[in-house]
């Protein structure tokens, strides 16, 4: 006797071949999904570094430029910007630290070097900046300098 109402439905053997080729899909693409996640964290990283190191350049620029009165005190590793309005700035750098007025600017600086009139000084005033950073594995360098106006070049041909 033969069973003339056989339900259509998928072999065991079918359903497996099914499961294994769609486990091997899903694994391939959460691989990728980790490759492209890993590449978008470290393009953000680096956006986020370049962008906080545009922002250091640009807050020394803007307090060399508004000194009336930049003196390197080389003994206690500090840098002192007077100003006339009393916004006075004061930078201090220990180890990999870059500190403004209590802020931590920079947690990768490698060395800083200090100019007064193109020449590297120990102490006494300064009109120009070098940082090196660590960024990724690899120095980079920064140099800020002082706008030299009329008055201070007329105040250095005096003196």
């Amino acid at each position: 006797m033969k069973n003339k109402d056989k339900i259509p439905a998928f072999t065991l053997s079918e359903v497996l071949i099914v499961l294994v080729i769609t486990s091997i899909v899903v694994g391939i693409a959460f691989a990728v999904l980790h490759l492209v996640t890993k590449q978008f964290n470290t393009m953000s990283n680096r956006y986020d570094e370049r962008i906080q190191t545009q922002k250091l350049k640009q807050q020394i620029a803007v307090d060399l430029d508004s000194g009336q009165s930049i003196i390197l005190k080389d003994d206690e590793e500090k840098l002192q910007i007077i100003n006339d309005d009393n916004r006075n700035a004061n930078y201090e750098w220990a180890g990999d630290y870059l500190i403004r007025n209590r802020d931590t600017l920079s947690k990768t600086l490698k060395t800083i070097r200090f100019y007064y009139l193109g020449t590297e000084v120990t102490a006494g005033p300064v009109d120009g900046i070098e940082l090196e950073l660590k960024s990724f594995g690899r120095p980079l360098r920064l140099f800020t300098s002082k706008k030299v106006d009329s008055k201070q070049q007329l105040s250095d041909l005096w003196d």
